[in-house]
């Protein structure tokens, strides 16, 4: 943490900013509070917030000279990763672009560099087997052009009169390698010499960007090996990647490496693969004593990890291509101030008065916003966490939609970075990137986009002329078919390999769960690695929610057009993962119902339910544990990291269980009658449910990340409070991703700003709709007697009682036979309105998640009625008319 009086922010250049070493450093850089200037030939796909990136070619010296002007170090790693055949260009790059750093250091008064050297410098050891200390002696194969002038880098660098480090890490793995070591390990097995065991030492990436922040800081120069401490044999390797291992004779490979070579078509000569059958062995003694560094990743972790990174691929020599029957893992973020392609200048959303410290630019072309099923991910006003850490890795649900659609040019930017956009620290979705979503989805368009995402408000809004978005379109009848043959690969592929896709998602979350544990009984180190883990994971879970809503919500529109009807996907039929809240407390419902000491417990209120219970029944204590267990990790606002969920407090869910219990039973929606759907659009029901279903599974999956990644986040707002760096263990939440592990000295003051900030944007109605520059929203009376809000008919069927207007924090308190108003309904909220009446709603439309489970469960529910929480009053008795939408007023307080 940068807690300790050592720190002092720095200026670094990382030079090849744009490969794996470059980014993780970057991060770690930024996190740590340093100022970053990041230099490389094309930029990175994901630019990390805080960073200047300068494109430059390592080759120009007065390029590096003007890149490294102001800065204090070096961090090297600009470097010819792919094979190069013999071709001047790699020395060019790697010996002479060194020379060119240094030559710029002389010229900038830069003191201290710190460069990626490798452990292939060692060289092939096929005779000594033990682990190598640094003052071994350098002796590289004569024919791995890699290894050679790493270490010629290295004599270079003790030659010359700066502070050098040389980091000789081994085989470099994790879930966000891309390069050539990731493609080499994409391939459809493993060959290794019959015979003669294969030893492996590895590193994480997330540790070699750690190391090289601390080494950028402070440390001895000079070089030192960076390694986890196991040493591994490659079948371990093959099982954590899923791939065979084919024994084969020496000679045999040998000269199928060197024919390959020779003709260019396998990027691994002899050198490199003795290299590999003769991996050096490093001890790392240096790095823990002088240092004091410990990796936070265990070899057998960072190859589970690095599976991730294969997730998609394939590889052919040392590139790798997507396969088309599975989603790649693609972590990242696209910064919200991305500028637009052509230049145009972004402006506020809102008055400079109004806006929040974290809410996005907006392009002026692009200027109409609604929050409608989208906002209930992340109601708000969101906290500073979760709109650093949840809210970006939301947005890779629209980046996955696009690259699926095929969308392009200045659109495809604004969608990219834009699509989902913070505005009064809310989330709002883009209504031109919506509507392109739906126009150039097959089997939708972009009316019935808005009808079932974007509900009615949009009508509020100007009327958008698709045919005037800044979109590149295809010319001609030639361009036409190859944009559909395009689309139709890309849709067979997804149909083909979406539910293998969320299965390996849930089975990373269990990984997940495992790694974090208890996370008081991880490192500060390990902390930091795992809530990175977390993020990464929601990126992907994210990415395959936006896939199967382009699936469920274009298989619903086809299927009531050839139905011609709505509503005949009114159920999912096998149940929702999501669903499991309300169903749990059903089930909870009828056991204590029929236990009348159990019951007298629920019903007598107070606290200590769950102790209570324990002590009358065992049995029905397990029951509960066991229901926790399946939907603990959700709860209201269940993507608010400083919410709290069920098992946060199980007395939550007791006290629903209790209301519950002396609830009339209603049926659920799974036995009400089926629709009639004709023959013809009984495939796309069946697939609009599956899609549903699915996509429900990984939205289940996705909660389980952000509530471990919460607990993490609670641990470390408990070792910053007792470190005196804040003065609760709540204040955490109002940090950055980036503060988190860094918060600075003035992080006291920080969070005092942003809480005060977050009651101030608390206190504004935001409408519902708008064209930017946004404005609060006028207040509003109560309705009368005989006064009707009108909404969306989320759920059918009708239902009286009296109103109870809740927030997350107190949905807890409605009561058997109310009326359940709130802002935004998410799917936590369903167990605690399993006995209420009906469910009304100011945002959400017929695909929202909480309209699905209260069809799913036969509950009425209205959505979308703009202005519920403002004109309904506690203690209103009204009807709730789930079928025409309407709610009307019976009687006042």
């Amino acid at each position: 943490m940068s807690t300790d009086t050592e720190f002092r922010p720095r200026t670094i250049l990382v030079t090849g900013a744009s490969g794996v070493f470059g980014r993780e450093i970057t991060e770690h850089l930024v996190r740590r509070g340093h100022r970053v200037v990041g230099l490389s030939r094309r930029p990175p796909e994901s630019i990390h917030p805080g960073t200047t990136f300068i494109p430059a070619d390592i080759r120009d010296v007065d390029a590096v000279t003007r890149a490294m002007e102001g800065c204090d170090v070096v961090a090297h790693c600009a470097w010819a990763m792919d094979a190069h055949f013999g071709d001047p260009a790699e020395r060019a790059i790697n010996i002479d672009g060194t020379a060119n750093v240094l030559t710029a250091m002389e010229r900038t008064g830069a003191s201290r560099i710190v460069f990626a050297s490798s452990s292939t410098a060692y060289g092939p050891r096929p005779h000594d087997r033990s682990k190598l200390k640094e003052s071994v002696a350098l002796a590289p194969h004569p024919e791995a052009a890699y290894a050679v002038h790493k270490a010629e880098v290295e004599a270079m660098l003790a030659a010359a009169p700066v502070d050098a480090i040389s980091i000789r890490a081994g085989i470099v793995l994790g879930r966000r390698i891309d390069n050539r070591v990731r493609n080499l390990m994409a391939g459809p097995a493993l060959a290794v010499v019959k015979g003669q065991p294969s030893l492996w030492q590895v590193v994480h990436a997330d540790d070699v960007g750690r190391f090289f922040t601390l080494a950028c800081e402070r440390g001895p120069a000079g070089p030192v090996n960076l390694a986890s401490e196991e040493i591994l044999d490659v079948e371990q390797v093959g099982r954590a990647f899923g791939k065979r291992v084919v024994a084969v004779r020496q000679d045999w490979l040998e000269k199928g490496i060197d024919t390959l070579y020779r003709r260019k078509l396998m990027p691994v000569n002899r050198g490199d693969f003795e290299f590999v059958l003769f991996q050096p062995l490093l001890d790392t003694t240096k790095l823990k004593e002088e240092f004091g560094f410990e990796c936070a990743w265990s070899g057998p972790d960072t190859l589970e990890d690095t599976r991730l990174s294969l997730t998609g691929v394939m590889g052919i020599g040392d590139k790798a291509v997507d396969v088309p029957w599975r989603r790649a893992f693609r972590p990242g973020r696209v910064p919200v101030d991305t500028p637009a392609l052509d230049g145009v200048k972004l402006e506020l959303g809102g008055k400079p008065d109004q806006v929040g410290e974290f809410d996005s630019p907006v392009d002026p072309r692009f200027t109409c916003f609604i929050a409608t099923n989208f906002s209930e991910a992340l109601p708000g006003p969101a906290t500073p966490l979760s709109l650093t850490a949840v809210a970006p890795a939301f947005a890779q649900a629209g980046v996955a939609v696009v690259d699926f659609l095929g969308m392009t040019g200045v659109a495809k930017n604004e969608a990219y970075a834009r699509m989902f956009s913070i505005q009064g620290h809310r989330v709002y979705m883009n209504v031109a990137t919506g509507a392109a979503v739906g126009e150039l989805s097959p089997g939708w368009d972009a009316d019935s986009f808005a009808a079932q995402y974007l509900g009615r408000h949009i009508q509020d809004l100007p009327a958008l002329d698709f045919s005037d978005l800044p979109m590149d379109k295809p010319e001609g009848i030639q361009g036409q078919i190859k944009v559909a043959g395009g689309m139709g690969v890309r849709l067979t592929g997804v149909l083909a390999g979406y539910r293998r896709d969320i299965d390996t998602m849930l089975a990373e979350v269990k990984r997940f769960s495992r790694l974090v544990g208890d996370p008081a009984d991880r490192t500060d180190a390990q902390l930091e690695s795992l809530f990175s883990l977390g993020y990464d994971l929601q990126c992907h879970g994210w990415r395959l929610a936006g896939l199967g809503a382009v699936l469920a919500g274009a298989a619903t529109n086809t299927a009531e057009q050839l139905a011609g009807s709505k509503g005949v996907v009114s159920s999912v039929g096998e149940g929702l993962t999501s669903a499991e809240g309300l169903g749990g407390v059903r089930r909870l419902a009828r056991l204590a119902a029929a236990d009348p000491a159990v019951l007298e417990v629920l019903t007598s209120g107070g606290t200590g339910l769950y102790q209570r219970v324990q002590e009358v029944s065992p049995r029905f204590a397990n029951a509960v544990k066991e229901a926790l267990s399946s939907f603990g990790h959700r709860g209201p606002a269940e993507c608010e990291l400083a919410s709290r969920v069920f098992a946060d407090d199980p007395d939550l869910v007791l006290r629903t269980v209790g209301k519950a219990a002396t609830a009339p039973e209603r049926s659920s929606g799974a036995e009400h009658a089926e629709p009639l759907v004709p023959r013809r659009a009984r495939p796309a029901v069946k697939l609009a449910r599956w899609a549903t279903g699915e996509r429900e599974r990984d939205r289940d999956a996705l909660v389980r990340v952000i509530h471990l990644m919460r607990s993490i986040a609670r641990e470390q707002g408990r070792r910053l409070t007792s470190a005196g760096v804040l003065n609760s263990s709540a204040d955490v939440f109002y940090l950055t991703f980036d503060e988190l592990f860094a918060p600075g000295a003035d992080a006291k003051e920080t969070v005092a700003r942003r809480r005060a900030e977050r009651e101030r944007l608390a206190s504004i109605r935001l409408p519902i709709a708008f064209v930017a520059p946004w404005e609060p929203e006028p207040a509003t009376t109560a309705l009368g007697v005989g006064d009707q809000l009108s909404g969306v008919a989320a759920a059918p069927g009708k239902a009286r009682g009296v109103v109870r207007v809740v927030t997350p924090e107190t949905a807890h308190l409605v009561e058997p036979g109310e009326v359940m108003v709130t802002a935004v309904t998410d799917v936590g909220y369903t167990p605690l309105f399993g006995h209420a009446a009906a469910v009304v709603t100011d945002i959400g439309g017929l695909l929202s998640h909480a309209a699905v489970v209260a069809r799913e469960f036969g509950i009425p529910a209205v959505c979308d009625t703009a202005t519920a929480t403002a004109r309904l009053v506690d203690g209103m008795e009204v009807e709730v008319d789930g079928t025409a939408g309407t709610v009307t007023v019976l009687a006042t307080p």
